[in-house]
């Protein structure tokens, strides 16, 4: 007969449970880190069991060296509000299973426009009217919304100015990507050897949909944070009246975020164009003279009759 006498594997949880407090439904929460400390001077294997599709942990399996702890990241996903309890088991190869609580409260954010509806009522074309999208979180968490307005191109988000203190004004308001699913994309779909034009052409092309299909995080402050929705009429040939196309990241309409938009084009007595001067960037040379850069407006009357105009300074 032969017999061996091995020590016990000693670890511990150096977290007593693991809470991710309130998240935001249909996103993956903020990855939260456990650690356990191997106790014993000799090296012990571990083997993670966890059959919660919400937890996602890694590593699931290795070695924990002696006299040393290691650190597992753990992340929670939930499509649908819940309380989640459960717990997480790590076995230690010649010793007792470790346990540990993991809670979380997936949820949805309390979140709404302060307006009941958005009229604009009738802007002349040519020029242009912004009004106020106040949007207020009453949540504890951040919330992120989607803006897709691609279907209107006469509406635009303009964001307050940002303040001094506030060092994620940028953060505010992200533009989505063209292709979403870029990282899935064939390579045989990508053309390399597109030409430069066709490059500048995609460029003008995204500029104006990084102000129409955003991805906006409203913190959880309580106050209202306001927005403004422009609106420059193409024409005035029909009347817009929709609904404001913004939604939960990942959830989709909630009534709180559900408000009518209404605007009409008018007729102008004169027209300018263009509507709007940019000069663009200019680059001087360092040490040319500065040159005055104009840009012709032309003004003209479609009526018979005459007009009197004047411009301010």
């Amino acid at each position: 007969m032969c017999s061996g006498l091995v020590n016990e594997s000693k670890c511990i949880f150096l977290e007593r449970q693991l809470d991710f407090g309130n998240v935001h439904v249909a996103l993956q929460a903020k990855d939260r880190t456990m650690h356990i400390k191997n106790q014993m001077r000799t090296p012990c294997i571990f083997h993670v069991v966890c059959n919660e599709k919400e937890l996602t942990i890694f590593p699931l399996k290795g070695k924990i060296q002696g006299d040393s702890k290691l650190a597992f990241k753990v992340s929670f996903f939930s499509a649908t509000p819940k309380t989640f309890k459960s717990e997480i088991v790590v076995n230690i190869r010649g010793g007792k299973p470790l346990k540990i609580p993991v809670i979380v409260n997936a949820i949805v954010p309390e979140i709404f426009i302060e307006e009941k509806n958005i009229d604009f009522g009738g802007v002349t074309f040519g020029d242009s009217k912004m009004m106020p999208l106040t949007i207020i979180n009453e949540s504890d968490i951040t919330a992120k919304l989607i803006l897709d307005i691609r279907d209107y191109p006469e509406f635009e988000i303009v964001l307050p100015e940002p303040n001094p203190d506030d060092d994620v004004h940028s953060e505010i308001m992200v533009p989505i990507p063209k292709y979403d699913d870029i990282v899935n994309m064939n390579a045989d779909d990508v053309d390399p050897l597109g030409g430069e034009e066709d490059e500048e052409d995609e460029d003008d092309e995204y500029d104006e949909d990084a102000k129409r299909h955003v991805l906006l995080s409203i913190r959880a402050s309580g106050k209202p944070f306001v927005l403004m929705l422009k609106y420059q009429p193409l024409g005035v040939e029909e009347p817009k009246n929709f609904i404001l196309p913004l939604k939960l990241s990942g959830h989709g309409e909630i009534a709180g975020l559900r408000r009518r938009v209404k605007a009409v084009g008018v007729k102008p007595r004169f027209f300018v164009d263009p509507g709007c001067v940019n000069f663009k960037t200019k680059v001087i040379a360092k040490g040319q003279k500065p040159l005055p850069f104009n840009q012709d407006i032309n003004i003209s009357n479609p009526d018979v009759n005459p007009v009197s105009w004047s411009i301010d300074r």
